[in-house]
């Protein structure tokens, strides 16, 4: 039976998805981006000290895990060249694999990113994902990766989103972008320049020619369940699939008949940008830090609150509910537990807080995703590396 891994976040993203897809991760192992984009922030600390905020590449790249950039995921030239320079700086690089109907981000969508004051009202990070996703609705301006390799095909599609798009995108939004911007040659230039470093740095493969070179493949989500863009928390969301709904597309074409679906949680609540978050709590930045998520001007402070265990679970129990083939086996996965005491206080409703034992809680959250109770282990993290992370029976507990 051919199994695979997968990592998503339960709550608002910053759950800790990049530690445990580098727990998982081994040396050759493939890691599957299936959806988002550059605004994904996973960290990952090695046990020897090294740091590293993943955007693009495969958070298990400090093991040596190769990253494959699936028809889902959204590439940024721009920010592709920047973390491949940090990262390369601090680890011999796997190979990074892209699809050649992966979708670009332009520098065009960028700006459009930064001066909608109503995308910024329910929240971004200002890469451009949101402009990225409308252009490409529009055929006769999307861009795709397997467009870049003919430079006057690349050309035309570019010079098409500056003098047609651009003009039209800004009049739906009511809003300006100074022409110097859109007529500038060397940002144009420099772009497409990114483009080539971008080409001559991965390797163009489409899933079907990957999928069965890897013996271990873990697919690595980003952002969380309540940001997927069909929740019900529209329009402060992302445009993306963030539960299972790509993952299983692809496992369909892989011939993959298991998924060990990873849900992970902080032991509290948090939210990067505006719209709701239950049980908010001030108080939190007191006694916690967070060196990834800092205060900016797109997404503002980043928020705490106590997690709501009746949202979380049903959203688990959401996206495994599904008519698929696949046999997907759910788990459970904690972190951040060095950051409190062996209890644990959440909310079973808005109004209903509850405090209980660590164990007792992780007990009831995987029991909760899994109605026949084949769950029989959690992992659970006690600090920022995989050696803080463990497996643990919950026959234990």
């Amino acid at each position: 039976m051919k199994k695979a891994s997968v990592v998503i976040g339960a709550n608002f993203g910053d759950e800790g998805k990049g530690l445990i897809t580098d727990y998982l991760s081994s040396p050759n192992s493939l890691v599957v981006r299936f959806n988002g984009g550059a605004q994904a922030g996973h960290t990952v600390v090695t046990p020897d000290g090294i740091r590293h905020v993943f955007s693009h590449f495969a958070s298990g790249s400090l093991r040596g895990a190769h990253s494959f950039l699936s028809r889902f995921f959204i590439a940024n030239p721009v920010l592709f060249v920047k973390e491949f320079s940090e990262l390369t700086k601090k680890v011999s690089l796997g190979n990074v694999f892209i699809d050649p109907k992966c979708i670009l981000t332009t520098p065009y969508d960028m700006m459009l990113n930064h001066i909608d004051a109503g995308n910024r009202s329910h929240g971004t990070c200002g890469v451009g994902i949101n402009e990225t996703v409308k252009r490409n609705e529009r055929p006769e301006f999307s861009l795709k990766y397997q467009d870049t390799f003919f430079e006057d095909e690349l050309r035309s599609i570019l010079s098409s989103i500056r003098y047609k798009y651009m003009p039209q995108r800004l009049a739906e939004l009511d809003q300006k972008i100074p022409e110097n911007l859109i007529h500038d040659e060397l940002i144009l230039e420099r772009f497409i320049n990114d483009i080539k470093f971008m080409q001559r740095k991965t390797q163009m493969s489409c899933w079907g020619a990957i999928s069965n070179i890897h013996e271990k493949q873990i697919f690595e989500g980003a952002q969380g369940l309540q940001l997927d863009e069909d929740h019900h928390f529209f329009p402060h969301v992302t445009r993306s699939k963030t539960g299972l709904d790509n993952v299983i597309t692809l496992a369909n074409e892989a011939g993959i008949e298991e998924l060990q679906v990873n849900y992970v949680s902080r032991i509290y609540a948090t939210r990067h940008g505006n719209g709701p978050l239950a049980n908010e709590d001030d108080t939190f930045p007191e006694i916690l830090s967070c060196k990834t998520n800092l205060e900016n001007e797109y997404q503002g402070k980043f928020r705490y609150g106590l997690l709501e265990m009746t949202d979380m679970v049903s959203g688990i129990m959401k996206d495994l509910n599904r008519d698929t083939r696949i046999n997907l086996q759910p788990r459970f996965a904690l972190t951040h537990l060095d950051q409190c005491n062996d209890k644990i206080s959440f909310c079973r409703a808005p109004e209903e807080r509850v405090t209980m034992p660590m164990n007792e809680f992780i007990r009831q959250i995987s029991r909760a995703i899994d109605s026949q109770k084949n769950v029989d282990t959690a992992l659970v993290s006690k600090g920022p590396t995989r050696n803080d992370v463990n497996m643990e029976s919950l026959n234990g507990y």
